[in-house]
């Protein structure tokens, strides 16, 4: 990403899975730092008409220090639709929820 000067603001860099699925983002700074990470993706298997996709769970974030921070849950209704998206501390507690 840059800034209206065309100076580097920051990095992102992406792993994927045999299924094409994220398994890992990385975002770094101007200075090449890394600032946070996403990672420990969790998905489920849904087979539809037109063949099997992959819904995510879960996944966590960790900050620069290599530390869980949040921890990011979806959940779905019976036509595997995304209903919403919580966020959680990593003890568990509640942070946000965003209803789709």
């Amino acid at each position: 990403n840059y800034d209206k000067d065309d100076k580097l603001v920051n990095m992102i860099t992406y792993k994927y899975d045999e299924n094409s699925n994220i398994t890992e983002m990385a975002v770094y700074n101007s200075e090449t730092k890394l600032e946070y990470m996403y990672k420990d993706y969790e998905y489920k298997k849904v087979k539809t008409d037109s063949g099997n996709v992959y819904v995510k769970l879960k996944h966590n974030r960790y900050n620069s220090e290599g530390v869980v921070d949040t921890v990011f849950k979806w959940n779905y209704d019976e036509n595997n639709n995304c209903t919403s998206m919580e966020t959680y501390t990593p003890e568990g507690k509640l942070l946000t929820r965003n209803e789709f």
